[in-house]
């Protein structure tokens, strides 16, 4: 019965019979837990909110193999500016989009980021229709859930 409870994660689980102090005590950790959780989708909207409305292209990648996996994530401004759908940017890291022109700055850079946890170059970024974008991209390694990432944020020169 407690893994068939369990599996449908509720909010809290009385067993019959039961007195009025452990109901008492039962609601009062289920809203408290429901609060918590409403706080947490909450400041997800906000987060989500920010990183989709800054102009410059966001786009975070894991590190395999003392190199760049493809993206995790990005924000709105790389997929419009990229003219990328998400589900196609997710499938590429950023030497598939940097320019073949200044893949040798792309890869010191790469290496900078591997060494010294940040980098920062001027690349060419190669968009789906071809569309090339001049950017300063300044790339940072982080710790998240025991996976090494990339965050790379991507300022546009044009503007």
């Amino acid at each position: 019965m407690i893994r068939r409870v369990t599996q449908s994660a509720p909010y809290g689980c009385l067993v019959k019979p039961c007195q009025i102090h452990e109901i008492v005590r039962s609601i009062e950790i289920a809203l408290a837990r429901h609060r918590m959780e409403e706080t947490l989708v909450e400041s997800e909207k906000r987060y989500r909110k920010i990183f989709d409305n800054v102009s410059d292209a966001i786009m975070v990648n894991e590190i395999v193999g003392g190199t760049l996996g493809s993206f995790t994530a990005v924000n709105e401004a790389a997929l419009h500016k990229l003219e990328y759908e998400r589900d196609e940017m997710l499938k590429l890291s950023l030497m598939d989009i940097c320019d073949e022109n200044c893949a040798d700055d792309c890869a010191a850079m790469l290496r900078r980021l591997l060494e010294e946890g940040t980098a920062a170059c001027e690349m060419i970024l190669v968009g789906k229709g071809g569309r090339r974008h001049l950017v300063n991209a300044n790339a940072h390694q982080f710790l998240l859930d025991g996976k090494v990432l990339t965050l790379t944020i991507c300022h546009d020169c044009a503007l």
